[in-house]
């Protein structure tokens, strides 16, 4: 696994110029803070932290560069990652810029399937209630993968891409799926995944929609975080449930502890 120091993507559009979608906004990057050569790993990362921060000296986007300091980068960077001590489910909405802030990874090499993967994770927004969902659903359950779902927004503008916020902390698992030692309800999973293929034959979601969903698979679904290096369990496991026990594979056996995968 190697690290870049922030998203390549965005990087590559706004430093060197490629790949820019027609009317894709892109920040306006402190392109001099990293100049695409040191690279870093798993275990030598630290001289890519300061790159991260000072990236994003030039954001002159309305809403984001405007009085924010060191610390917000900083809060953006760590508040939800492997170290933060924050509480997932308290951690505020953020933006798809600050969402972008993140230390990227990168494997280099073929992971061995199915054994390399640890669980995934779909969206919401865009599969849940839909055929390609139902697919994702098949492919992990063939697969024998733990299959989460989470629950950010929907885009309603490109012109309101920089400052539209959304909640990131919203992620159950899917009971109908399995694998895991815990569960939540598979008859009130099924009932909502109806409600919702019902309202998208009609118009597209929205996020009240989105939010109104939440609160009625928050009442029933096994509500999880990401595992944390601060509160660690051991390695079968894929999560930690919001009410605290580890969210473990049943057949722990059936992965190889000594394979690495970022989904």
């Amino acid at each position: 696994v190697i690290i870049a120091p922030y998203d390549t993507g965005q990087y590559g559009m706004a430093c060197k110029h490629e790949g820019v979608p027609k009317g894709f906004p892109t920040p306006e990057l402190n392109c001099s803070s990293w100049r695409a050569e040191v690279l870093g790993t798993l275990e030598h990362l630290d001289h890519l932290i300061l790159p991260n921060l000072e990236m994003f000296g030039n954001w002159t986007a309305p809403g984001l560069s405007l009085n924010r300091t060191v610390k917000d980068h900083v809060r953006s960077l760590f508040q939800r990652s492997g170290i933060s001590t924050a509480r997932y489910e308290a951690l505020p909405p953020e933006n798809i810029m600050e969402g972008m802030q993140y230390l990227e990874a990168n494997i280099l090499g073929n992971p061995r399937l199915p054994s390399s993967v640890k669980f995934l994770i779909g969206n919401v927004g865009t599969l849940f209630g839909t055929v390609d969902g139902r697919r994702l659903q098949l492919l992990a359950q063939r697969r024998g993968w733990p299959l989460f779902w989470g629950m950010a927004g929907v885009l309603t503008q490109k012109s309101k891409m920089l400052i539209e916020s959304f909640p990131g902390q919203r992620r159950f698992g899917d009971p109908l799926v399995g694998q895991l030692n815990a569960t939540g309800s598979k008859e009130h999973f099924r009932e909502l995944w109806t409600q919702v293929e019902h309202l998208r034959s009609t118009r597209n979601m929205t996020n009240a929609d989105l939010d109104a969903l939440w609160q009625q698979l928050s009442e029933s679904q096994l509500l999880v975080e990401p595992l944390k290096a601060s509160n660690p369990c051991p390695d079968h496991c894929v999560a930690r449930a919001l009410s605290g026990p580890c969210v473990c594979r049943e057949n722990s056996s059936d992965q190889h502890n000594g394979e690495i995968v970022l989904v």
